[in-house]
């Protein structure tokens, strides 16, 4: 693989057929638009003329800009999967309604892993004092406890 910038070549594996192939910076870049559409590693490499699923893994592993490339694809996934999930409520009859609540709560969750800060549950705690005012300090005191010894 080229270590240079905007360049991800050089990424050899083996077809289904036995012949060598590339990731080639085409592929790479089919790959990472089927990532955004919501596809997964394991479901783009059972296509045809696709690397398969551990030298997809491999080529992100071995490059840190193929590594920025599938991330920022997967958080791009998690918006896929918002319009999946208002067409599954939208197409949902009164029959399909605990199968397809299932559906959305793991579209859900898969958004709330891949875009945390867009999608995840935000848990904040505040402190309050009374009425939900200020808290109010009423004492500081110091305590020194001596212990003796054989105590």
């Amino acid at each position: 693989m080229s270590g240079s910038k905007g360049e991800v070549l050089d990424a050899r594996y083996y077809h289904a057929s036995g012949q060598e192939r590339r990731i080639t910076p085409e592929m790479w870049s089919d790959i990472l638009m089927m990532i955004e559409e919501g596809h997964t590693i394991r479901s783009i490499s059972a296509m045809a003329d696709v690397a398969g699923w551990s030298a997809i893994r491999r080529f992100i592993r071995e490059s840190e800009e193929a590594r920025t490339q599938y991330a920022r694809a997967r958080e791009i996934a998690a918006e896929a999967y918002e319009a999946q999930i208002l067409d599954i409520a939208e197409k949902t009859s009164p029959l399909d309604a605990p199968a397809s609540k299932i559906k959305i709560d793991a579209l859900k969750w898969i958004m709330s892993k891949r875009a945390p800060k867009v999608y995840g549950d935000k848990i904040t705690q505040e402190v309050t004092g009374a009425d939900g005012g200020p808290l109010q300090v009423a004492a500081v005191r110091r305590v020194i406890v001596d212990r003796s010894p054989g105590e």
